[in-house]
């Protein structure tokens, strides 16, 4: 995303979010509930891992391969093909309960 205009950037952004929400709507799960939080969107830096990631952004609690496999799973993502500037979508349920 280097040398993209910024607002490309924030096109992709509200763009990944609105495909988010129809997802989660297609999923049968009303929006907008209290006990559902929104998922977090994390900008992958230089060095990082999904597993730095999951340890990082994730539920402490839970076993941080489980965070993994989910963040794997959610956005498609190949842990070897992971590259600086790519934006990674953290599902509510894998976060801590304190952001």
């Amino acid at each position: 995303m280097l040398g993209t205009p910024r607002w490309r950037r924030w096109a992709l952004l509200a763009a990944l979010a609105a495909t988010l929400g129809a997802l989660s709507a297609a999923g049968g799960r009303e929006l907008g509930t209290p006990e559902e939080r929104p998922a977090l969107l994390v900008k992958v830096s230089y060095g990082d891992s999904l597993w730095t990631i999951a340890r990082e952004h994730g539920d402490p609690s839970r076993d941080v391969r489980e965070v993994v496999a989910e963040i794997r799973r959610v956005n498609g993502v190949d842990p070897g093909k992971l590259r600086p500037g790519s934006v990674l979508v953290i599902p509510a349920e894998c976060l801590a309960d304190s952001r």
